[in-house]
């Protein structure tokens, strides 16, 4: 199910950068970062499956990072996405980090994650496989 989600949220990449990006999710590998205190992950559950879940970066200066937020096709507009981002804003605040960041690869991301009260602070023209990213953040 987590890759079926990551692969139908990033439409705009080719296969092959899905892949790449991938590589460091194996089952051992997020095992090893959250045993080790290096990310955050929550995940959403509908009826026994994962239909959306949060990750993110252990924070740097106060700072915590977003990485992924993705909600299966079949659950947009049903309120996980907003249940997750609020989630990552309470953890992150309860660790202390006074900002969260990200990056949004669509005007449709941006604009979801300025409903949410993040403002775009910049952007990343052509940024990864010719795709132009929106960087945000919030203050929490």
């Amino acid at each position: 199910m987590f890759r079926q989600i990551v692969v139908t949220s990033f439409p705009m990449f080719p296969p092959n950068a899905v892949e790449s990006y991938l590589e460091p999710w194996t089952r051992e590998a997020v095992v090893s970062r959250l045993t080790h205190g290096a990310d955050l992950l929550i995940a959403a559950f509908a009826a026994g499956e994962i239909v959306g879940l949060v990750s993110g970066n252990a924070p740097e200066g106060g700072v915590g990072t977003i990485v992924w937020l993705l909600v299966d096709a079949r659950w947009r507009g049903h309120e996980v996405g907003r249940a997750l981002y609020d989630a990552a804003c309470h953890v992150y605040r309860d660790v202390g980090a006074h900002k969260m960041k990200l990056t949004a690869p669509s005007e449709r991301a941006k604009r979801f994650y300025e409903r949410c009260g993040m403002r775009v602070e910049g952007t990343h023209p052509k940024h990864w496989y010719n795709v132009d990213f929106y960087s945000l953040g919030a203050a929490l």
